[in-house]
C-alpha cells in the first residue's frame, strides 16, 4: 500500500468504536463484546455474593467497634473532668 492511498482512505474514525481490553468490536454491534459483558455481571454478582456473606460479620465488628469507643468516651469524660476539677480528684490514683 503507497502513502497516497493511507491519506484517501474514507473511513471516518469518529464512528468507531474503540476495542475494549485489546478486543475488536463484533460487527454490527457497538459497546462491548457478550462475553465481556456476561463477565461484568458474573463479577457483580459475585461481589454481591460476598458482601451478603460478610454482612453478619460486618455488622459485629461494627458493634465491637461502638462498645470500644463507648469505654473510650467514658475514660476521656472522666480525663476532662480531672482537668477542670482537680480537688475532687485529689489523693486518688490515676
Amino acid at each position: 500500500m503507497n502513502r497516497k492511498a493511507k491519506e484517501t482512505d474514507p473511513v471516518d474514525k469518529s464512528t468507531q468504536v474503540p476495542p475494549v481490553l485489546g478486543l475488536p468490536p463484533e460487527p454490527g454491534r457497538s459497546g462491548p463484546p457478550r462475553g465481556q459483558t456476561w463477565q461484568l455481571i458474573r463479577l457483580t454478582l459475585l461481589q454481591w455474593g460476598k458482601q451478603i456473606w460478610m454482612l453478619p460479620e460486618t455488622i459485629a465488628a461494627a458493634g465491637k467497634q461502638r462498645q470500644r469507643q463507648l469505654v473510650l468516651d467514658a475514660l476521656e469524660v472522666e480525663r476532662l473532668d480531672r482537668i477542670r476539677n482537680p480537688a475532687k480528684y485529689r489523693g486518688k490514683d490515676l
